[in-house]
């Protein structure tokens, strides 16, 4: 009989040893072997307060000593965790048989329920075997919670297992997009919607329970949509509590169920829309002729209608896209701006006729220079840094190059501090007058916000006409989602599209549409299938154009082409990376390249010295063939990267340019791949170049 699961841990030993914590984050968390938080057994407490808070996220690890390993293939990760209705998000890392590092997801965000509650995460197919367990952590990205030691919680582990047939239903319902999101409501009568549901033996619409103030209600049920809903109406001023639980065809209770509080205010509405967020920031410098105008704008009791914000460039009113559901909203200019200064004037008002006071901003536009060539041109492009010694070290290299401008993929910071910016800002003196265009990245958004990027940087999302190429950047610096980070911007991109004339498009955005790595460094997916439908249905109307998107993030370098996009991840160029040298995790940087043609990305290894080898040799730069055979010759890169230093092979990363040449072709001739052809008897040497380095590698043929 197939073994349904394999149990790894139910902490019956009672022995704390066999785990090991990692304080560089967080120093104030305890473990134990507890007796009472149990499901059978035993469990692992996880005891922590934020007092001892003081770095990088508020990550807490349970590293297990044991080898908690399985070499047949499971389904899932799964174990009870017991909750006390605010701790951390849960994640677990798995190590493969090629020794990845893959992180998976125990919760989708903060645990937000009480008591004992199964939670489980899926594990790749792909990956290959054998799957070792090495640590599950608790990590906290709220930073306004760093060195709160009143903000402290208790987290219980118990029957920690690798499942391999997923056939038993332990969990319960589970609630999504509870509407109204907000805990004020300023009106009389409203509709109280969420969704329910269960993925495995589904919900039974009968146990379906809603109370408000105590008491239960007549809730509406949509199975078709699993809506439940209820309508208000007649309401007085006051609190409103209301409760929704329900089961699975299983018995399993939802945990949590929706518990919200909703205050009703049906006092008039005498506060003013609130603004920020806006840029162009105070004296900014735009380096393109069409500043995209964006702001954040809000009115919690009225509400905002699209018509009623007015925003005025150098006296011109221009035309506005809002999203009021999430305050978001931007304007472009109606014809290309001048060199020199301009003034940006933005005011609202709210449906009950109340009007901020207006806003005002100069910027000066700066136009970047154009190509001689506006069809062949170069872009440098930098990678995640987080360190300034790194960025610098960079910069150095780049100076070098004949580049119009450079492009930085985010993360050029680590914490978000000031500190650490103006640092970077000292160092881009050495890319010697080379313009620097930013893409916000999360680190960039450590801090909770992005008020110092854009005090230093402006806008995190902009576009610029160059040459014959269009190039646009997103933010998706938060909850590495575009949506979240700003909801206008898919809008943005289909105005831009539909606009445009260039032949070359160029898309950056920190956080990358997919992670084959299991890294969980991706877009959040629903924003990941709409940008790419976008750009499929534009090239499927405009195959002529050439469209390249370019991530940071993830600090490998990775290249896939999908519905005639070619999408880029850029490499790294900081001290620390999520997979192997093998797998992509190089040093350098990019080039992209603009030609009639189209689009390009090369990348320039931090190589020191190069060493030719095959697979089945054991010797180094000097190989023995038969004639009429053919050999696939390696090239072994040595890097050095301030601290960072290892050798890898670079033969299958093709946006590394290696100049492969025979000295005598007609004995032995290689092609642009490595591949060397045998053709008659007699010694040659077969030289390769990468970035400026050369090796030469000794041939006999026989």
């Amino acid at each position: 009989m197939e073994k349904k699961q394999l149990l790894l841990d139910d902490f019956t030993h009672g022995d704390l040893s066999r785990y090991e914590k990692n304080t560089t984050f967080v120093r104030t968390y305890q473990l134990a072997i507890s007796d009472t938080h149990v499901k059978g057994g035993k469990s692992l407490q996880l005891s922590y307060h934020f007092g001892g808070w003081t770095a990088g996220n508020g990550a807490m690890y349970i590293i297990f000593k044991d080898n908690l390993i399985t070499k047949s293939r499971p389904l899932k990760l799964g174990m009870w965790v017991h909750g006390d209705g605010k701790s951390p998000w849960l994640r677990a890392v798995i190590v493969d048989g090629e020794g990845q590092r893959k992180t998976i997801n125990l919760t989708d965000g903060n645990i937000d329920w009480f008591g004992w509650k199964y939670v489980d995460a899926p594990l790749d197919a792909t990956w290959p075997l054998p799957f070792t367990l090495e640590k599950i952590y608790a990590v906290e990205i709220d930073k306004s919670l760093v060195g709160n030691a009143d903000y402290k919680g208790d987290i219980y582990f118990q029957q920690i297992r690798f499942v391999y047939i997923d056939d038993e239903d332990l969990t319960g319902p589970t609630f999504h997009h509870v509407y109204p999101k907000e805990n004020v409501m300023y009106r009389r009568a409203f509709v109280l919607s969420v969704q329910v549901s269960d993925d495995k033996s589904g919900v039974d619409p009968t146990t379906i329970r809603m109370l408000v103030n105590g008491k239960l209600v007549k809730h509406a049920y949509d199975a078709n949509e699993r809506i439940v809903s209820y309508h208000f109406r007649d309401l007085d001023e006051g609190l409103l509590h209301i409760m929704i639980t329900a089961k699975d065809k299983a018995g399993n209770i939802s945990l949590p169920g929706v518990d919200k509080k909703l205050w009703i205010d049906l006092s008039p509405d005498t506060k003013s829309p609130v603004i920020s967020q806006m840029t162009p920031t105070q004296y900014e410098i735009c380096y393109t002729t069409t500043p995209r105008i964006t702001f954040h704008a809000i009115d919690e009791q009225s509400g905002i209608d699209e018509n009623d914000i007015t925003i005025t460039l150098n006296g011109e009113r221009l035309h506005v896209t809002y999203d009021e559901k999430t305050g978001w909203g931007y304007s472009l200019p109606e014809k290309k701006l001048r060199d020199g200064e301009h003034v940006l004037r933005i005011t609202a008002q709210d449906r009950a006729g109340n009007t901020c006071s207006p806003i005002e901003r100069r910027f000066f536009i700066r136009e970047i220079q154009a190509p001689i060539n506006t069809e062949n041109f170069r872009i440098a492009v930098i990678p995640d840094t987080h360190a300034v010694a790194y960025a610098a070290f960079v910069f150095q290299h780049i100076a070098n190059e004949d580049v119009s401008f450079v492009m930085h993929m985010g993360d050029m910071v680590d914490a978000g501090i000031n500190e650490e910016y103006e640092q970077f800002i000292k160092a881009t003196s050495l890319l010697q007058n080379k313009r620097l265009l930013a893409v916000a990245g999360n680190h960039e958004a450590f801090q909770g916000n992005l008020d110092l990027f854009m005090s230093h940087f402006g806008s995190p999302t902009y576009h610029l006409e160059y040459g014959n190429t269009l190039f646009i950047v997103l933010h998706s610096a938060y909850d590495q989602s575009m949506s979240q980070s700003d909801a206008t911007q898919l809008h943005y991109v289909a105005t831009l599209l539909a606009r445009t004339n260039k032949k070359s498009i160029v898309i950056a955005t920190h956080v990358p549409v997919k992670d084959t790595f299991g890294t969980a460094h991706e877009m959040e997916q629903e924003d990941a299938g709409k940008f790419k439908n976008l750009l499929r249905d534009f090239k499927q109307k405009n195959q002529d154009v050439s469209i390249t998107v370019l991530f940071g993030h993830l600090h490998v370098l990775n290249m896939w082409e999908q519905d005639g996009v070619h999408y880029v991840i850029t490499g790294n160029a900081a001290p620390k990376g999520y997979v192997t040298k093998e797998r992509g995790n190089i040093h350098g940087y990019g080039i992209l390249h603009i030609t009639p043609s189209g689009i390009t990305y090369e990348f320039k290894p931090f190589v020191m010295g190069l060493e030719i080898f095959t697979k089945h040799a054991a010797a180094m730069n000097y190989f023995k063939i038969k004639q009429g055979e053919k050999l696939r010759l390696h090239v072994r890169g040595y890097f050095q990267m301030l601290d960072v230093q290892y050798d890898v092979d670079l033969i299958d990363f093709p946006a590394i340019t290696m100049k492969w040449k025979s000295s005598h072709e007609h004995i032995a001739s290689v092609d642009m791949c490595g591949v060397l052809y045998a053709k008659e008897k007699g010694t040659t040497q077969v030289t390769v170049s990468i970035v400026g380095k050369t090796t030469t590698a000794t041939i006999e043929v026989m």
